[in-house]
């Protein structure tokens, strides 16, 4: 197996408690006929061993010792897969000896027709999936709500009149609970059923008439509004291409483990490890 260029002297001279520990196992006799002490695994001849898996665990488990057998077997098995990939990346001459194992990864899914969906299949799950490219009626606001009937009903006639919003706010603001300033458009389902008729029911520009709740009274003025459409197959095509690409890209990267894992026969040493392993690959 590569070694990888971050293996310092530091790393080298540092204490790695798996490795520790499955020495100390082996000290106490697990007889002659086993492979080396450092050795965790072996694929059709590439060795991978504790300080190869105790790196792995740095990159994804913030403590190794501290995860259970489950655990870490999953993530030797992990280890392997990833491993076996690489090797399968240089032998079919995408990646070069020294390649990473997410790089093997993407240069093995880079050179496969099949993850990449064409034009006519991107234009095919556009139709057939035209509902998730429509966009509601919407519309913005600027709201304010009053603390009684009284400020709120000369507030309205204000507004109407023409004041500005911030204006507006500032000659109540004794009697203001609340105000917002136009933000993001908003659908139907967005809003407070209560709100929805009266609100869709305004032109822009438009003030509504007061709107009573329990906890106060309500104006709110559309600033914008927007019709129901459909968002173009130009605008929509690349979220559509992503979509696709990284199902398939799932799919073809289990087709490829398996295949790379008859190819290379990967082998746990579970006797050399500090844990008890319970993956796919055990050997004696």
């Amino acid at each position: 197996m590569a070694s990888s260029p971050a293996r310092g002297a530091a790393r080298r001279g540092a204490a790695r408690p798996l490795a520790a520990a499955a020495a100390l196992v082996l000290a106490a006799g697990c007889g002659d006929d086993l492979p080396g002490p450092d050795l965790v695994a072996r694929l059709d001849g590439h060795d991978v061993h504790h300080e190869d898996f105790e790196e792995y665990l740095e990159q994804h488990a913030a403590s190794g010792s501290a995860l259970p057998s489950a655990s870490l077997s999953g993530l030797l098995d992990q280890l392997l897969d990833e491993e076996a990939l690489r090797l399968w990346a240089i032998e079919q001459g995408v990646a070069e000896e020294d390649v990473g194992r997410r790089q093997a990864l993407e240069a093995l899914l880079a050179r496969d027709p099949t993850v990449h969906p064409t034009a006519a299949e991107v234009e095919g799950y556009y139709r057939a999936n035209s509902s998730q490219f429509e966009s509601p009626e919407q519309v913005q606001l600027r709201q304010i709500l009053f603390d009684d009937r009284e400020a709120a009903a000369a507030a309205r006639q204000s507004w109407t009149a023409g004041m500005p919003f911030t204006e507006l706010v500032q000659r109540f603001r004794d009697r203001v609970g609340a105000s917002q300033e136009a933000g993001a458009l908003l659908g139907r389902d967005d809003l407070p059923p209560v709100f929805v008729d009266t609100i869709f029911d305004l032109e822009p520009g438009e003030v509504s008439e007061m709107v009573a709740t329990d906890y106060g009274f309500h104006l709110f003025q559309v600033v914008e509004r927007r019709p129901a459409a459909r968002r173009p197959l130009a605008e929509a095509a690349p979220e559509i291409e992503r979509q696709l690409r990284s199902g398939r890209a799932a799919r073809r990267r289990e087709e490829l483990v398996r295949a790379a894992r008859q190819r290379y026969n990967p082998r746990v040493f579970a006797r050399n490890l500090p844990f008890d392993y319970t993956g796919l690959h055990a050997s004696p």
